[in-house]
């Protein structure tokens, strides 16, 4: 498994950046499921999570108040 600069296991990363939108928002449940369908389910779903949040902590993505996450543009 490689890592991102950041620590982050590169293609989890890689999966959730073209899963979400560039504009507009996505629901967390939903881009949960499509990362993990876009890595052919290989990655248990708590570890696509953790990314998430461990992107959210960051800054990189955002959440909108509404259960919805956006790129931090």
């Amino acid at each position: 498994m490689n890592k991102t600069p950041n620590g982050l296991d590169d293609r989890v990363y890689e999966a959730i950046m073209r899963n979400i939108p560039h504009h507009g928002s996505v629901a967390y449940d939903e881009l949960v499921a499509k990362t993990a369908a876009s890595l052919g389910n290989s990655h248990p779903e708590e570890k696509i999570r953790e990314t998430i949040e461990r992107l959210l902590d960051r800054f990189i993505l955002l959440e909108d108040g509404k259960g919805n996450i956006i790129l931090n543009e």
